[in-house]
């Protein structure tokens, strides 16, 4: 949700992330001009969420507090099999891009977005549809080992309710996106 912006420390500077493993998912504040966007997400069911976001934002949901909360589902149903038509191309979130991990969608939003800029300028420079390029690449860099990830994914979140301490490394290597995702730089060179 939206609210006024944090009061100093490091929340009014920086991006913060808060894991949630007992709720598979992850809390997040993101400073901007004039607001602070916090928020939680995760595979729990509302009310969970909320008592969980009011857990790590005390007092933001205050009557006057001047917050708006809003939800919806993310897509973890993997990355889309059509993300483009003709000059049309879906990035991040709208092509079902969710580390199914952490709901996290920033980094594949980006990457997403480097594919696509490297398909307009090659539909620019050859005078074709961006939709078949971008596809293309889409399907290189996104759809390799989803199934695995989801498998691992649901492993982990056990693991993290069973022994928490023992998540680092495998969270790591996700976060480090060696699961799901090719990081190689889209063909034709760096955007």
């Amino acid at each position: 949700g939206l609210f006024p912006p944090a009061p100093g420390g490091r929340e009014a500077e920086t991006a913060v992330f808060y894991p949630l493993p007992f709720l598979g998912g992850l809390g997040w504040s993101f400073p901007g001009r004039g607001f602070s966007n916090r928020g939680v997400g995760g595979l729990a069911k509302p009310s969970r969420l909320k008592e969980q976001f009011n857990r790590l934002f005390p007092g933001a949901l205050r009557r006057g507090g001047g917050g708006m909360l809003s939800a919806w589902p993310l897509p973890f149903t993997g990355p889309l099999s059509r993300p483009a038509r003709e000059n049309l191309l879906l990035a991040g979130d709208a092509a079902g891009l969710v580390d199914p991990f952490s709901g996290e969608g920033v980094f594949h939003a980006l990457q997403s977005a480097r594919l696509a800029a490297a398909a307009i300028r090659r539909s620019l420079a050859e005078k074709i549809p961006a939709g078949e390029l971008y596809a293309a690449l889409f399907r290189g860099h996104f759809r390799r080992g989803f199934l695995p990830s989801l498998l691992g994914t649901l492993a982990l979140h056990a693991r993290a309710a069973a022994a928490p301490g023992t998540l680092p490394r495998p969270v790591a290597a996700i976060m480090q996106n060696r699961h799901w995702y090719a990081l190689d730089p889209p063909p034709g060179g760096p955007v």
